[in-house]
C-alpha cells in the first residue's frame, strides 16, 4: 500500500507506528484513533521538523504557532472558512455542528476533527478526522475512510461539499481577513456588497423553500441620492449613504441581512418574518430617516427619505430572482406614487400588471 508524503497510511487500517531508535514515550503520549495507533512523538518527526523558530513541513516554511483551519475548496461553496479553535470540531448539517453545512447529502453530525495537541502552540498541530456513521460517508483525498490524520492541504468531502484541510500561522489568517473583507464588503457604508450578499441570501431563500418557512426581501432606494450630489457635492452624498446605512444596522436584527445592492439601493432580508412583519420593520426605518436628518459639515441638516418595495416569499416563486423582481417591481411602484413610501402587496401581482412609469 502506497504511503502517503508524510509517512501515514492513506487510510487507517490497523497500523501501530512506533518511535525511532533513539525516541521513547509513555502511554499518555500516544494518540489513539479508531484502527490507528500513533505516537505523538513520532507523529512530529513525520510531518514536521524545527528549524531555529520555524516548522518546515513538507518543504513548506511556517513561522510561529500554528492553527487548523476548514476552508472552502469550491467556487460556490456552502461553508465559510473555519478557524478551529478547540480540541474538537464536528461537521455536518446539524446547527449545534461547529461547522455546519448547508447540504442535503452532508449528515446532520457528519464528521469530527480533533486536534490531539491543542493548548500546546509550540507543537506543530496534530489533527485527526473521523466519520461520525454519516450516510454517504467521508472522503478525504478521493478516498472513503472511517478516519485518518490530517495533513497540510488535504481534501475533504461532506456530502457534495468540498473542503481543505490547512495549517496556518496568525499573520496568514489577518491577511487572509483583509482579503475577505474587501472582497465582500462595501467600502463606503461597511455593508455587506451585493455580490456576497446574493450568495447568502439565495441560500437563505433555499432553505426557507424547502422548510415553508417565513422570509421576506425589502428593496430600499434613497430618494433623489443624485440630487444631493448635483448640490452638494458628492462627499455630501456618501454621507447620506453612510447615515442610511447606520439606520438599517441599528434598527433592525442581528439575524437580518443588509446590504449595499446599488449606487442608492439596499437588499434587506428578513428571516422568519411574514408580511406585517416586514412592513412594520421598514416602516420604523422609514421614519427614524425622516425623523433624524444627516448631519453634514457645518451643521448642515439635509432630510433623507426611502422608496421601498418588499415581497413576501411564495410557494410560487422558482427562484431567489422571482422573489428579488417581485419586490424590485414593488420599488418601482413605490417611487411612482410619489416616494417615501412602502409598497408591498398580500397577493402576488397580477399577470401582466406592470408598475406604472416613472415620470
Amino acid at each position: 500500500m502506497p504511503e502517503r508524503p508524510d509517512g501515514l497510511p492513506p487510510e487507517p487500517a490497523d497500523v501501530s507506528v512506533q518511535p525511532g531508535e533513539n525516541e521513547s514515550s509513555t502511554e499518555n503520549d500516544n494518540i489513539t484513533h479508531p484502527g490507528i495507533t500513533i505516537q505523538k512523538d513520532s507523529l512530529s518527526t513525520h510531518t514536521a521538523d524545527m528549524e531555529g523558530d520555524m516548522w518546515v513541513v513538507l518543504g513548506r516554511a511556517y513561522r510561529g504557532a500554528r492553527i487548523p483551519v476548514i476552508l472552502p475548496v469550491d467556487p460556490g461553496s456552502r461553508i465559510s472558512r473555519h478557524v478551529i479553535k478547540g480540541k474538537t470540531a464536528t461537521i455536518g448539517r446539524g446547527p449545534d455542528c461547529d461547522i455546519r453545512v448547508t447540504d442535503e447529502k452532508a449528515s446532520r453530525r457528519h464528521a469530527q476533527i480533533t486536534w490531539h495537541n491543542f493548548g500546546r502552540p509550540s507543537e506543530f498541530p496534530r489533527c485527526t478526522i473521523e466519520d461520525c456513521d454519516s450516510h454517504n460517508g467521508l472522503f478525504v483525498n478521493s478516498q472513503r475512510l472511517k478516519g485518518t490524520f490530517l495533513t497540510d492541504g488535504d481534501r475533504i468531502l461532506i456530502g457534495s461539499t468540498v473542503m481543505g484541510f490547512f495549517i496556518k500561522d496568525q499573520s496568514e489568517l489577518e491577511f487572509e481577513d483583509r482579503l475577505l473583507v474587501q472582497a465582500t464588503t462595501d467600502p463606503l457604508t461597511g455593508l455587506a456588497n451585493r455580490a456576497s450578499w446574493e450568495d447568502l441570501a439565495a441560500r437563505v431563500f433555499g432553505v426557507a423553500m424547502r422548510h415553508g418557512q417565513k422570509l421576506c426581501l425589502a428593496v430600499a432606494d434613497l430618494d433623489r441620492l443624485k440630487d444631493v450630489n448635483d448640490r452638494l457635492g458628492h462627499a455630501a452624498g456618501d454621507a447620506l449613504l453612510r447615515h442610511a446605512a447606520d439606520a438599517l444596522t441599528s434598527s433592525l436584527r442581528g439575524s437580518d441581512l443588509i446590504a449595499r445592492i446599488g449606487g442608492d439601493e439596499f437588499g434587506v432580508l428578513l428571516p422568519e418574518t411574514d408580511l406585517p412583519g416586514a412592513v412594520m420593520a421598514m416602516e420604523n426605518i422609514r421614519r427614524r430617516l425622516f425623523q433624524f436628518p444627516c448631519r453634514l459639515a457645518g451643521d448642515r441638516q439635509v432630510p433623507l427619505t426611502f422608496s421601498i418595495g418588499i415581497a413576501p416569499i411564495r410557494p410560487s416563486h422558482q427562484s431567489w430572482t422571482d422573489l428579488c423582481a417581485e419586490a424590485d417591481e414593488n420599488l418601482l411602484r413605490a417611487k411612482a406614487a410619489g416616494r417615501d413610501s412602502i409598497c408591498a402587496h398580500a397577493e402576488p401581482p397580477s399577470a401582466g400588471n406592470d408598475p406604472p412609469a416613472l415620470g
